[in-house]
């Protein structure tokens, strides 16, 4: 594996939402890792794709998603690879999340291969056709027009054929109809309920019946995921969103913990300073940042 190296640089104007380069890559590319959420659209030919620890042989159409901190190359390419990255802000790909994650082909896509991806091989789902392939490739054209002349508007204009593009990919994918896809888009219909349904009591067996599976399948399918059962990520989540609210410093630890689905506040102060490593209360005081991740545990038991 060659040394990992980052490209910040690929996003050179602070400003800039995205960047989107399209390259041939008959030698590959090294191995490399950044912060950025990152679109691998291959155009022609074919390629190993090394994603961390893993070996894909991706072709003409296939989809990737990686949602940053993977190192990732490309090795063993055909003479006339080429692949299209779109590069995009963490912080406009958490606004694209808050809009999109009840799109099951978001969830699916950009939310679940990622994460499944992070535990085990997992390759993508998506491939495109070739109208498919000539649709994506109109919008990434007018992306990186928008990035490279800068004209009045190009932000909102990049903002809006950036989230048309998504929108593309995420329908796409919700159409595929082979069966770990359906898995996926099941478990995606579940998820999307619960991140909904976070201060009200959430059985596993309604999570299974969303899902159209039985309970068993789900938790199993669940599990693969998350590498953690539902009602950890449930804790996760809602201790997550008593973040959001203690952040802004209106709201008191009583308040936020009710707030967040918690009918007792000594057990949600005792389940943040687990997980967080603090008290709500410090929390609130120091104003911290923090995202879901920081707050993940593999170890967590129901």
């Amino acid at each position: 594996m060659p040394l990992a190296y980052t490209f910040e640089h690929q996003i050179s104007c602070p400003d800039d939402l995205c960047a989107v380069v399209i390259n041939h890559l008959p030698d590959g590319f090294p191995a490399h890792s950044h912060q950025y959420v990152e679109i691998f659209i291959a155009l022609t030919g074919s390629s190993d794709h090394l994603i961390a620890h893993q070996r894909y042989r991706i072709n003409t159409g296939d989809v990737y998603v990686l949602q940053g901190d993977i190192v990732h190359g490309f090795e063993h390419a055909t003479p006339d690879f080429s692949i299209c990255n779109v590069l995009i802000r963490e912080d406009v790909a958490c606004l694209f999340t808050e809009q999109l994650r009840t799109l099951p082909g978001y969830q699916a896509l950009f939310l679940l291969e990622p994460a499944h991806r992070r535990w085990q091989e997992f390759p993508s789902r998506l491939r495109l056709g070739g109208p498919q392939v000539q649709e994506v490739l109109t919008l990434l054209h007018r992306l990186k027009d928008e990035l490279t002349h800068r004209q009045q508007g190009t932000t909102a204009m990049v903002q809006a054929v950036l989230l048309q593009l998504i929108i593309v990919l995420c329908r796409r994918y919700a159409s595929l109809e082979d069966d770990e896809t359906a898995n996926l888009l099941r478990l995606s219909e579940a998820v999307i309920y619960l991140e909904a349904h976070i201060r009200q009591p959430i059985r596993v067996s309604e999570l299974a019946r969303i899902a159209h599976i039985s309970e068993r399948h789900f938790l199993r399918l669940f599990r693969k995921i998350y590498q953690l059962p539902p009602m950890a990520r449930i804790l996760q989540l809602r201790i997550q969103h008593a973040c959001a609210l203690l952040r802004t410093g209106t709201v008191n630890v009583t308040d936020a913990a009710y707030a967040s689905g918690f009918q007792d506040s000594n057990y949600f102060s005792r389940q943040f300073r687990r997980l967080v490593g603090c008290s709500p209360r410090e929390y609130r005081c120091r104003g911290h940042q923090l995202s879901i991740d920081e707050i993940s545990s593999p170890h967590m038991g129901e």
